[in-house]
């Protein structure tokens, strides 16, 4: 057991610097060509600091000890920070040590990308910005940190706001079908895909000399129940004035087109006494009743659309 603790407690020696020896007493000395050994100053240190290879270095301890000042001195100024009546030297000499640009210009920066559709650019804001940060004595990576930091915050707030957008636009958007259906009946039901048709109509009249992708640019706006409803009030008021055919509306449809026309607008004013068909105070009753007979008249086949021709003469 005696044993086994004297192998555990015993460490080896450090070993000297090269070119030395170590006396009996634990000491350095320092061999010279042909002259009596010198004591050397790490003589004095313990045994384990003597052959610090960090020492060899320094010739005697007063080197050793300026060297030991002048780290000291260093780590002091390093510390202190300029305060706002520190002479504009001292400030350049700070922000030297410090790793601080001389200029907000001279910032060696990454710039992140802006979140994608913003319309967010980095040109108004940065200069601002970098001059703050300097101003702060703001290094390099401190500066880049904080970009980084506000792209990451602004892609959040932005993906916030462009879904908050999209909510409220759907809703917007079934506010308006929902209305539209009290006048035109269900969505993509016969008398919606006649108005949308009357629509287009108006559209490709309006646009007849346009380009090809422009009038689609447009007819696809016509998917806005709001856009559809407004340009097929604007093909009545086309059809009135004669710039727009009874031919070109959308009434050159089938006869059984027609027949599921008039009778989903009769089965819409049985369930509704104050639909327009039914309802003479209804401002669009005249209107209404006008494209009953015309369904209907197209239901009955040409000599149908004889006898309204009659009419309205």
């Amino acid at each position: 057991m005696a044993e086994l603790d004297a192998a555990t407690t015993t460490s080896e020696p450090a070993a000297p610097p090269p070119g030395t020896t170590v006396l009996p007493g634990g000491g350095i000395v320092t061999h010279t060509d042909g002259s009596p050994p010198a004591l050397d100053w790490r003589a004095s240190l313990p045994p384990e600091l003597q052959g610090e290879k960090t020492l060899e270095s320094f010739k005697d301890v007063s080197a050793l000890a300026k060297s030991w000042i002048e780290t000291k001195r260093m780590v002091g100024k390093g510390s202190d920070y300029p305060g706002a009546d520190a002479r504009p030297e001292a400030v350049a000499e700070y922000r030297k040590r410090a790793g601080v640009p001389a200029a907000p210009t001279q910032y060696d920066l990454k710039l992140p990308e802006p979140p994608a559709g913003s319309g967010m650019t980095w040109g108004p804001q940065l200069p601002g910005f970098l001059q703050a940060m300097h101003a702060a004595h703001a290094r390099p990576e401190h500066v880049q940190a904080a970009l980084d930091y506000y792209a990451k915050y602004a892609a959040g707030q932005w993906d916030q706001w462009r879904n908050r957008q999209a909510e409220s636009e759907q809703q917007d958007l079934s506010e308006a079908i929902a209305e539209l259906e009290k006048k035109w009946g269900p969505r993509d039901g016969p008398m919606w895909q006649h108005y949308q048709g009357r629509a287009e109509a108006a559209i490709r009249t309006l646009m007849a000399d346009a380009p090809g992708h422009d009038v689609q640019r447009i007819l696809e706006t016509a998917n806005d129940p709001e856009v559809a409803h407004a340009f097929s009030l604007l093909a009545d008021s086309l059809l009135e004035r004669g710039f727009l055919g009874a031919d070109e509306m959308p009434a050159a449809m089938g006869v059984a087109d027609a027949q599921a026309r008039a009778d989903a607008m009769r089965d819409a004013a049985k369930k509704d006494p104050q639909h327009p068909l039914v309802n003479p105070r209804h401002p669009e009753h005249e209107k209404v009743y006008r494209q009953f007979v015309e369904y209907n008249a197209v239901a009955a086949g040409p000599r149908g659309r004889d006898v309204v021709a009659e009419v309205r003469r």
